[in-house]
């Protein structure tokens, strides 16, 4: 492993850099020193989580490569495939992005849930969102940070509170936010909803107040749904109405955006929905060379940005020059190579 000192980002739990492993650019996740107070018992929960993440490989899961252990802290070290872009960055620069990208982008993250849930026992992301969402420069969408949650034993709504990217939160679904949260699956179905208002809208989704003062009493407050908190982004993508007939995904939308946990789709349908949408509008040969040309534009600017910072003596890097590591990345299981950024908790059902 070869540290370049090159910061890719930052989040509330850990920094990104960039490494070099077996002639690859990577990714290593470098969780911060803070949390050396959990102990032993984040080392072994580590441990433990990369040991099923080497069980995992799929097209539409970021690769997880393994893992080493940072000198100056003893803390472990995630490493995984370098990929350019995350979703929340382009739709953050370019706004609506063509039904035909969408389309496609969204059905890549339904396959890859998908795969997830099928596993035995199910794993469950707990943070999908934009943010967790890398494209690749060949247009395909992988999903990462797999249930980092889990590893750190934040809930839900504490990893939300915790992030320092802006918008999270709004992708969290009811039952997730509540003291001690209990939820299954349900809460990644609710999640990919959020996704689908925040792309094809192109606006970062913030719901509304949750509750509103009931008009047929004043002194009263009442409840509304997590599709009414949505409703502003929900009339920019096309609702219904008695002049139109609306997005053909809005029914999905509104169901994966339910209160209740149980009404809301599993992950074979939303597969089987993306697939069909993105078979009536495919992707051209523009729509990719378009895609990429964003997504090469979006790492050529993250990249001058970096050197402006150190030219002005900024935090580009995460230590004055290179570091050379002789250690090996560790894979999670001895012969094998996994999926995933972070660790999926492990349904309990």
């Amino acid at each position: 492993i070869r540290e370049t000192g090159e910061e890719l980002g930052r989040g509330s739990y850990a920094a990104v850099i960039e490494v070099h492993y077996k002639g690859m650019r990577c990714a290593a996740k470098k969780i911060y020193d803070i949390l050396r107070g959990q102990g032993d018992r984040l080392v072994e929960r580590f441990e433990e989580e990369c040991r099923l993440l080497g069980t995992l490989r799929h097209p539409h899961i970021v690769q997880f490569l393994g893992i080493y252990f940072d000198p100056a802290t003893d803390l472990p070290v995630l490493v995984m495939e370098f990929l350019p872009a995350t979703l929340a960055q382009c739709v953050d620069r370019y706004g609506r992005l063509p039904a035909e990208i969408c389309y496609a982008i969204l059905r890549d993250v339904a396959l890859g849930l998908r795969y997830l849930h099928e596993q035995r026992p199910r794993l469950i992301h707990r943070d999908l969102s934009a943010n967790n969402v890398l494209l690749t420069g060949d247009m395909a969408a992988k999903i990462s940070d797999l249930g980092v949650a889990k590893i750190l034993q934040i809930n839900p709504a504490e990893m939300s509170r915790m992030t320092q990217t802006p918008g999270t939160q709004s992708y969290m679904p009811p039952e997730a936010l509540r003291p001690n949260p209990q939820y299954d699956i349900e809460v990644d179905v609710f999640s990919f909803g959020v996704m689908m208002v925040h792309v094809l809208s192109g606006q970062w989704p913030f719901p509304s107040e949750a509750t509103r003062v009931d008009p047929r009493n004043p002194a009263a407050v009442i409840g509304v749904s997590e599709v009414e908190r949505r409703a502003q982004y929900l009339d920019v993508i096309g609702r219904p109405s008695d002049e139109e007939e609306g997005h053909p995904l809005m029914a999905l939308i509104e169901r994966c955006l339910s209160n209740s946990p149980n009404l809301r789709p599993n992950a074979s349908e939303l597969v089987e929905r993306m697939s069909d949408a993105s078979a009536q509008r495919p992707l051209t040969f523009s729509n990719r060379v378009d895609m990429m040309q964003r997504i090469d534009s979006i790492q050529t600017e993250k990249e001058t940005l970096q050197t402006r910072s150190l030219r002005a003596g900024g935090t580009g890097r995460t230590r004055p020059g290179s570091t050379e590591r002789t250690d090996r990345a560790e894979p999670a299981t001895r012969g094998s190579s996994g999926s995933g950024g972070g660790a999926a908790e492990i349904a309990s059902r």
